[in-house]
């Protein structure tokens, strides 16, 4: 699988974090040369203080984030301004590659870490395949009654289910297309 673009997410645009970020990001064992950029993500505790501050983002927090009778921290607390910030910069990402016309791109946060490289043989496996998304790391939201991933048939990938903490994912550009038309 050819990836056309790499964007790493990151509030810190030091020179020693980017050296930093680029050797992590070199330990996922890439087969091919990599075109990479570093992304200077969106810092909601600086950007998306204000309502007037979010709507030049287009951004709202949600309101019916907080759910009652429940057990579970998560869901009783208000989604974050450094959330939001967040979901913006993927937002932007998706809009560069998207303007780009890019076919496969892999987005990392900062605070991805590579244990090991990754099996990129695996994407052999889904060759011809109809996916949009695909992670390389995520927590499966197991605390959520019924949130399971599915198999699918194959040795290595499965359909997920709900996810949080998504450090690196790669998306087709059917998937960058649906996240930019439909949203």
């Amino acid at each position: 699988m050819k990836i056309d673009k790499v964007y790493i997410i990151t509030l810190d645009h030091s020179v020693e974090n980017k050296t930093e970020l680029l050797n992590r990001m070199m330990g996922l064992g890439f087969k091919e040369s990599i075109d990479y950029y570093v992304f200077e993500g969106i810092d909601g505790k600086v950007k998306l203080t204000t309502e007037s501050d979010r709507a030049k983002y287009g951004v709202k927090l949600y309101d019916g984030w907080i759910l009652d009778n429940t057990d579970i921290g998560w869901w009783s607390r208000n989604v974050t301004v450094g959330e939001a910030g967040g979901m913006c910069s993927h937002i932007e990402v998706w809009e560069d590659a998207y303007e780009n016309g890019y076919e496969n791109i892999l987005i990392l946060e900062d605070d991805f870490e590579p244990l090991h490289p990754f099996f990129w043989d695996a994407y052999d496996e889904i060759d011809g395949y109809d996916y949009d998304i695909t992670f390389l790391s995520r927590i499966l939201q197991t605390s959520i009654d019924g949130v399971t991933d599915s198999e699918v048939g194959l040795e290595y990938w499965v359909n997920p289910g709900y996810s949080y903490q998504t450090h690196s994912y790669m998306l087709t550009k059917e998937g960058i297309r649906k996240l930019i038309e439909t949203n």
